[in-house]
């Protein structure tokens, strides 16, 4: 759960972060602040990525077994132990477990370049595509990383060594997920997803007195009428206290 956590919430997000501003950013007129955060596009395509990725987890765990030729039954632990070594040996109910995991996993890593691109038409979404190094080092790393956990996390993770061509099926369909993003901005207008929006009300001015912000703003107030910060450090910058300028 970690390491989905890791890849899904921080890796993500650090990665979409790092991409560097194109050129049309300029042409677009300034956003409002009464915008929303999160756009219909943006909804649609969250939507259109949860059916499918639902819909394949879903296929992969109720009708796996019929579908990759595994006969154990559904009591069947994860590790066995060998009779004549004592090892622990994983079962196919395990490897079954490991390829949900790892498909799981490679939807995720590519459905990070679907979110490169925000625009309602926009189809390449490799327009760029190495601008951004720490883009390119996330997404590889997250993918290397998942081989290693697969094939020799053992016991630890409770996965099962795949072999190359699982592997590629695994990489198959997480990579469906370019095909899905075209499909859904070629057929689904973003107009149909305008009622959903976030909250956006205003905080009260009681709830304003007691954000973080204000805290933050308070303290560092209070910091400069006691000359904490009015002393010259190593870096040669000194904080003139009496008129909140930074001066070198």
């Amino acid at each position: 759960m970690l390491w989905v956590n890791l890849i899904q919430d921080t890796f993500g997000a650090l990665a979409l972060a790092t991409e560097p501003p194109a050129e049309d950013t300029l042409d677009h007129p300034p956003n409002k602040r009464t915008e929303r955060i999160v756009t219909p596009v943006m909804w649609r395509n969250i939507i259109g990525q949860s059916l499918f990725q639902i819909t394949v987890l879903c296929v992969m765990l109720f009708a796996g077994k019929s579908l990759f030729h595994y006969t154990y039954d559904n009591d069947l632990p994860f590790f066995v132990t060998d009779p004549l070594t004592g090892v622990l040996l994983p079962t196919e109910k395990n490897e079954h477990y490991t390829l949900i995991f790892n498909t799981f996993v490679l939807m995720q890593v590519f459905n990070e370049i679907n979110a490169r691109k925000l625009g309602a038409k926009e189809f390449n979404i490799f327009h760029g595509f190495f601008n951004n190094f720490m883009f390119l080092f996330i997404i590889f790393g997250t993918i290397i990383v998942q081989y290693v956990l697969v094939q020799y996390g053992g016991i630890p993770v409770r996965t099962s060594p795949l072999t190359p061509r699982q592997h590629l099926l695994c990489a198959a369909i997480g990579m469906f997920s370019f095909v899905q993003g075209a499909l859904v901005k070629a057929v689904l207008p973003a107009e149909w997803f305008n009622w959903l929006h976030l909250s956006d009300e205003e905080m009260t001015e009681e709830q304003a007195k007691k954000s973080i912000v204000t805290s933050f703003r308070k303290s560092y107030r209070e910091s400069l009428k006691s000359g904490g910060l009015g002393k010259t450090g190593g870096s040669g910058l000194k904080i003139n206290s009496s008129s909140n300028k930074l001066k070198k």
